[in-house]
């Protein structure tokens, strides 16, 4: 891996919305369900490069159900040349507000 990544506990920290894009790389309907607040969907299954509407001068802070696919899809963005971070544990670590 030639990204980091961090612990749903400490995904507060990545939560400012000036430095970093938070993306959900669930499908469309799993987004619906439930994502954390400010977070844009991207679904991995469809991501294209370069991401539409994604400021490349933020780090994206990548989230997923429980870690894997958001780790391919941080391994495809760095690739790319994108800043990015994936968020160990995905949702299912994450214990703060859920918006649907």
């Amino acid at each position: 891996m030639r990204f980091d990544t961090i612990s749903a506990r400490d995904l507060y920290k990545y939560m400012d919305r000036l430095r970093y894009t938070l993306i959900d790389v669930r499908s469309a309907d799993e987004y619906r369900q439930g994502h954390i607040s400010g977070a844009v969907n991207i679904p991995y299954d469809t991501m294209t490069i370069p991401l539409s509407g994604i400021d490349p001068g933020k780090t994206c802070v990548l989230y997923c159900d429980r870690g894997a696919t958001s780790l391919l899809a941080a391994r495809k963005l760095f690739d790319h040349g994108y800043n990015v971070l994936s968020v160990i544990g995905g949702l299912a670590a994450y214990d703060g507000p859920v918006e649907r």
